[in-house]
């Protein structure tokens, strides 16, 4: 599975969040991805639920993808 998102205007880079919660929050770590915006899914365990958040970072600070809402996907 590849998560793939729009780039931002003016973002130096992005950072993407996996949690099994559903909670709308970043309960894991933010992964700093690089300018890239897409990530796949090794390292995922399978036959699990993931929620993910991305979000853009710039000099100004971190701008969430749609206002912190998680995306949900089952491998």
């Amino acid at each position: 599975m590849t998560i793939s998102w729009e780039t931002s205007n003016g973002a130096d880079y992005y950072e993407v969040c996996y949690d099994t919660t559903n909670d709308n929050t970043c309960d894991g770590s933010w992964v700093n991805v690089g300018a890239s915006t897409s990530v796949d899914s090794s390292g995922l365990s399978y036959l699990t639920t993931y929620y993910w958040q991305m979000r853009a970072v710039n000099a100004e600070g971190t701008v969430e993808a749609d206002n912190g809402t998680c995306w949900t996907g089952r491998l």
